[in-house]
C-alpha cells in the first residue's frame, strides 16, 4: 500500500477526485482558515501578500512572495491545531485528524510543491507516536503521543 499523499485539485475537464481521498480545502471543515490575499495600491497595482482569518484578523502582513504568505498560513494552521485557543474557531482535534483522515489521500487547490495545511494534516493523521512539525518560522510544533486502541477502549 502506498502512503498517503496531497493531491492538488484541477479544474479540468475531466479531472476526478480519485476514491477514497478527502478534499480539505475551504469550505470543508478542514479548511485552512487563514487566507492568502494580495494588497493593491491605490493605483491599483499589486502590492505585498498578507493572510486574513475567518475572523477578518490580519497576519503577517508584507509578504514578499506568495510562496512565503503561503508558508505563513501553513504555520499558522499547524499553530491553531497545536493550540486552539489561541486563534479562535473550531480548531480539528489531533484525535479526530487520526480518526477521520488516517490513510487516506487528501486533496487541496495548493499547487503541489508549494506549503500547504494539507500536508500538517497528513503529518498528524499518520503519526503512530509523539510528532514534531517544524515550521517555515523555525520553530517547532510539539503533538504529544496519542493513544491507540478502539474508540472508548482504555489505553
Amino acid at each position: 500500500m502506498n502512503a498517503p499523499r496531497r493531491i492538488e485539485r484541477k479544474r479540468r475537464r475531466g479531472w476526478r477526485m480519485p476514491a477514497g481521498a478527502v478534499y480539505v480545502g475551504r469550505p470543508s471543515e478542514w479548511g485552512n482558515p487563514f487566507r492568502i490575499t494580495r494588497s493593491s495600491d491605490w493605483h491599483g497595482l499589486s502590492g505585498s501578500w498578507f493572510l486574513l482569518d475567518d475572523q477578518g484578523t490580519t497576519y503577517h502582513p508584507d509578504e514578499d512572495t506568495q510562496r512565503s504568505a503561503r508558508q505563513k498560513a501553513t504555520d499558522l494552521y499547524a499553530d491553531w491545531v497545536a493550540h486552539p485557543g489561541d486563534h479562535g474557531g473550531d480548531a480539528p482535534t489531533r484525535d479526530r485528524i487520526r480518526q477521520e483522515l488516517a490513510g487516506r489521500d487528501l486533496v487541496c487547490w495548493c499547487p503541489r510543491r508549494e506549503p500547504c495545511h494539507a500536508d500538517v494534516l497528513l503529518d498528524i493523521a499518520n503519526s503512530n507516536g509523539p510528532l514534531t512539525l517544524r515550521t517555515g518560522r523555525d520553530a517547532e510544533l510539539h503533538f504529544p503521543r496519542l493513544p491507540h486502541g478502539p474508540p472508548g477502549e482504555p489505553v
